[in-house]
């Protein structure tokens, strides 16, 4: 098995969390910004 190197902590719930939340927040920005701007070369 792997083993965790001696300077790292594996991360918290807390951490993996927040991680998680940030990065579902920044894709469904990059969705919405991807269709908007489909949606607007369309349109025109």
């Amino acid at each position: 098995m792997a083993e965790q190197p001696a300077g790292r902590r594996p991360w918290s719930l807390r951490t993996r969390l927040v991680v998680a939340a940030v990065m579902l927040i920044a894709v469904v920005c990059a969705v919405m910004g991807t269709v908007t701007t489909i949606a607007f070369r369309t349109y025109r």
